[in-house]
């Protein structure tokens, strides 16, 4: 239901005290208003921007109201939430909260857009190994507390925050001079898969809000222990190894016996000629020089 509130608010309650939230273009953002939903006077609460108003009326609380990428869910636990996703520049503006006609809190919705900031992005982890997501923030959250969510269904569930350092098998650290905060997942299950967010919550006497910007999809498999049929095992390549240095050895043998072969074959050749040339000179020259030199002395 769609009604007319904010003149009227206006006059009735004399306006409100206006909070910023900080949102980012693409980013989701939920704020949350804490009002009696034990008192008996308070039959509906309202949700506007500008004229236009969602109604949740007293006996249809706990249930989320969807309209495009606006969520409005009323609980028992004191408290209105209304998340908006995918954030674009027609989300900025003034919004108004209130009960039975009544504004309570006012609050302007502040939308930046940061290159640090920007995703989704995609991860791999394997299961039993640990790994470690990083996120860059603005100089707008460097003081804020930061968070690392899961999505689950419409719910984001707090893993880890900067308030602590550990928390199960999750580890967190901000690095402010850089700032980049990071998350580290020890022993990695099956599990831990799905689509995390990190952002930051702001805590308010009357409006508290969490804005998520950087959203993760991990991704979780199981490392393949089977051995590739087609590749060798450690005792095949053990045996092919040892086939192959004594093939070497029997080959560096052959040509060390061919060498010496070759080297007492040149020797002994070398011995027959000098055998030779003494024949020659004793049995043939040698005649011959004695002939010619009896012939000169006759």
């Amino acid at each position: 239901m769609k009604i007319l509130l904010i003149f009227t608010l206006y006059l009735i309650s004399g306006g409100a005290a206006g909070t910023d939230v900080i949102g980012f273009l693409g980013g989701r953002v939920t704020i949350n208003f804490k009002h009696n939903v034990y008192d008996p006077e308070v039959r509906q609460v309202f949700f506007c921007k500008a004229a236009e108003c969602e109604i949740i009326i007293y006996d249809q609380r706990n249930r989320w109201i969807l309209k495009d990428r606006f969520h409005l869910y009323g609980d028992f636990h004191q408290a209105l939430t209304v998340t908006f996703k995918q954030l674009s520049s027609e989300d900025a503006g003034t919004y108004q909260y209130g009960e039975n006609n009544q504004l309570k809190h006012q609050f302007n919705l502040q939308l930046i857009s940061d290159l640090c900031c920007l995703g989704p992005n995609t991860m791999t982890g394997y299961v039993g190994e640990t790994i470690t997501i990083s996120f860059s923030y603005p100089e707008q959250f460097e003081s804020h507390t930061k968070y690392f969510y899961k999505l689950d269904d419409l719910r984001f569930n707090i893993m880890i925050g900067t308030t602590e350092t550990q928390k199960g098998r999750f580890y967190m650290s901000d690095n402010r001079e850089s700032k980049v905060f990071s998350v580290r997942i020890s022993n990695v299950t099956e599990d831990d898969g799905g689509v995390y967010y990190c952002g930051v919550w702001n805590e308010g006497e009357s409006v508290s809000y969490q804005s998520l910007y950087t959203e993760i999809q991990l991704q979780v498999t199981e490392k393949s222990s089977q051995e590739n049929p087609e590749s060798p095992t450690d005792s095949e390549q053990t045996d092919s190894t040892n086939t192959i240095i004594v093939c070497v050895c029997v080959a560096l043998l052959l040509l060390l016996i061919g060498g010496l072969a070759l080297m007492f074959c040149r020797r002994m050749k070398a011995k027959g000629a000098v055998h030779l040339y003494i024949y020659i000179y004793i049995y043939i020259y040698t005649p011959i020089v004695q002939h010619l030199q009896g012939k000169d002395e006759n």
